[in-house]
């Protein structure tokens, strides 16, 4: 199975846990060469800010934006979407789908109203913190209700919107993860690359069968 991440550097925990799961990640660079039937899923690593100019804003609180990047996240996403391919986003790849679908976000959610969050998850890599799963939803039946992540970003998405629903939500508000109504798409604001096979930990769920659920959207 062959799994398309537009990146310019090759992050190598993505790779590892897809190997691990019998897939391959491919990177790719050249948005323009990206054809979706040569692959079987797309996903949408983690990384630096998005510019704000893509959901209607100035730049307030971004920080290291790389406009190279955002194009090719971007134009390969909209090919994979328009081709009906599944889709997953991981923390800014979270991010990038929902701008994709309308979606603002929090530039910088140290300046967002709320410092628990702040507290819990920007003052070093990876902390813990619980997150609520709407019911029905795929988190719901893989984990139930209320369970623990890891997490580490800077920008957040704040809303819902074009079909891109609200899978689960932080204790402070902040949107965790997403998934389309219609399409086979859904994101994680947190890690599951970072929490399964040689990650695996006891303060957070495993995150290997969020990522066995895409790779069974990518062979269906």
């Amino acid at each position: 199975m062959r799994i398309a991440i537009p990146e310019f550097k090759a992050q190598p925990n993505y790779y590892k846990a897809l190997e691990d799961l019998g897939a391959e990640g491919i990177m790719v660079t050249d948005a323009t060469a990206v054809d979706p039937k040569e692959f079987d899923g797309l996903l949408i690593p983690g990384g630096v800010d998005i510019h704000p100019s893509i959901f209607g804003e100035e730049v307030n609180g971004s920080r290291e934006i790389r406009p190279v990047l955002d194009y090719l996240q971007f134009t390969v996403l909209d090919k994979f979407v328009k081709a009906r391919k599944p889709v997953m986003g991981i923390c800014r790849g979270h991010q990038v789908i929902a701008a994709y679908f309308g979606c603002r976000l929090y530039q910088d959610i140290g300046e967002a109203g709320n410092e628990v969050h702040t507290k819990k998850v920007l003052t070093e890599p990876d902390k813990v913190h619980p997150v609520t799963a709407v019911p029905g939803t795929l988190l719901h039946t893989l984990f139930g209700q209320r369970f623990s992540v890891n997490s580490s970003h800077h920008q957040a998405v704040r809303e819902e919107k074009n079909g891109y629903r609200i899978m689960a939500e932080s204790e402070d508000g902040f949107v965790e993860a997403m998934y389309h109504e219609k399409l086979p798409v859904f994101s994680t604001q947190f890690h599951p690359e970072r929490m399964c096979f040689q990650y695996a930990s006891d303060r957070f769920v495993d995150g290997a069968p969020i990522l066995r659920e895409f790779l069974k959207l990518c062979g269906s």
